[in-house]
């Protein structure tokens, strides 16, 4: 709606008798760069209409103004003891010019306890039509836009981050806010290189991710901070041999971390850049050339992880995925033949890469 709106309901407005009832309670919300509350309140009191801002109350008067493209959108509506009316809308380039509309409906509602209704131009009759025809027609109401069922937009599957590194603020339209969680269980096997020199150490992983989002009323999926994720990995055991001696490395950890998602969609590829650390034990025996246990030690294991971990979601149960990344060990483990030589040791650096396959629920 343009000014010639603003200027006919404001005449409207001054027609209008006063109705003696309570004000109505004023929820309004404004948009950056537009009146804020207490402003909008003094521009409805200054057309002759009574609110209350964030009263208590059974009426109530509802307001939005946000950002539409290259201009500002409006809406009023008022609700009377549970029930809701049809919306008013204002559109202009200017933030103001909405204001001032809403305001003006708004105290034209303050007054009546119900908005006015929008202007019609009502075309004129065909000379020949029937005269019961024509009476019929004009006695038909017409139906309030408001009344027909709009659908629900499909909700999108891809997913955005906010608020992962700063605080951010999520513009949404007037409806339900879903809060959701995307939970994943993936079992992967693979190989641990370089860790041991010249040697490749199994590994297996158990890891559960829990992805937190909400969707807004249009539909949009929007990722709520980080990704927060566990995993257990099992170092399968394996035999080092030096000079008749041997040594058997089995190890066990656990670890937390979490993951920032370059790529997310519920039903197709996900990529994700994670961090974590873990802790947990390293048991080395050692056996003479006779096959006599001459050590058996149990360590302490502390690592610290960067990796890139991508799976596809085969719809909205079942995902296959593969993980690879870099990994530090904190304490070198160690193993000695009777004289002396060393069996095998640990270096600081390693790499990994596993796949598997899992299972997710949103």
């Amino acid at each position: 709606m343009e000014r010639p709106f603003a200027l006919l309901v404001g005449l409207s407005v001054v027609c209008t008798t006063a109705v003696g009832h309570a004000a109505p309670r004023l929820v309004y919300q404004g948009t950056a760069g537009c009146p804020g509350g207490a402003e909008f309140v003094a521009a409805v009191h200054a057309r002759g209409g009574t609110v209350v801002l964030d009263a208590t109350g059974n009426d109530e008067i509802d307001v939005v103004i946000q950002r539409a493209g290259d201009a500002y959108r409006g809406t009023v509506r008022v609700r009377t003891d549970g029930q809701s009316s049809g919306e008013r809308e204002v559109r202009s380039p200017a933030c103001a010019e909405v204001a001032d509309g809403l305001a003006i409906v708004s105290a034209l509602a303050s007054r009546s306890g119900s908005l006015p209704e929008p202007a019609r131009t009502e075309a004129p009759e065909p000379a020949s039509a029937d005269t019961s025809t024509a009476a019929a027609a004009k006695n038909e109401a017409p139906a309030s836009p408001a009344s027909v069922p709009q659908a629900l937009p499909a909700p999108s599957t891809r997913l955005h981050t906010v608020g992962q590194f700063h605080d951010e603020t999520l513009s949404v339209t007037s409806g339900q806010l879903g809060v959701r969680n995307d939970t994943a269980v993936t079992l992967e096997a693979g190989a641990l290189f370089g860790i041991v020199p010249g040697a490749v150490v199994p590994r297996f992983d158990l890891t559960l991710a829990r992805t937190n989002f909400i969707t807004t009323p249009d539909g949009a999926g929007h990722i709520i901070g980080s990704i927060l994720r566990s995993r257990w990995t099992v170092f399968s055991p394996t035999e080092y041999r030096h000079s008749d001696w041997s040594a058997r490395l089995f190890a066990f950890k656990a670890s937390i971390g979490g993951c920032s998602p370059l790529v997310y969609d519920l039903s197709g590829f996900v990529l994700l850049a994670c961090g974590e650390i873990g802790a947990g034990v390293a048991r080395v025996t050692t056996k003479d050339p006779n096959g006599h246990t001459t050590k058996d030690e149990t360590l302490g294991l502390g690592t610290v992880a960067v990796e890139l971990d991508a799976r596809y979601n085969l719809g909205r149960l079942f995902h296959v995925g593969v993980t690879a990344g870099g990994e530090v060990w904190a304490s070198q483990i160690k193993a000695h033949a009777g004289d002396g030589s060393q069996i095998f040791h640990t270096n600081l650096l390693g790499a990994y890469a596993v796949a598997g396959i899992g299972m997710h629920f949103w």
